[in-house]
């Protein structure tokens, strides 16, 4: 079984990590992490890679997945 980890938003709110600061770790722009953040993008295999390597794998692939998943059933 799959060990769920958190939603990006709710890991730089309890590490209080601007965007500004999570798109350097990352070595993205702010404007893409923003769109991560609002689901307006779902991240690229190496954009994913650089997010769980940032987050120590608090946030994982996965997550991404659920979170688009649990928006397209609420478009139904």
């Amino acid at each position: 079984m799959l060990q769920e980890g958190m939603k990006l938003k709710d890991y730089l709110r309890i590490n209080n990590i601007s965007q500004y600061k999570f798109a350097k770790m990352c070595n993205l722009d702010r404007s893409a992490v923003s769109l991560l953040l609002r689901g307006k993008r779902f991240p690229r295999p190496d954009t994913l890679n650089k997010i769980e390597l940032a987050t120590d794998g608090q946030v994982k692939a996965n997550d991404f997945m659920k979170e688009a998943q649990e928006r397209m059933v609420g478009k139904q």
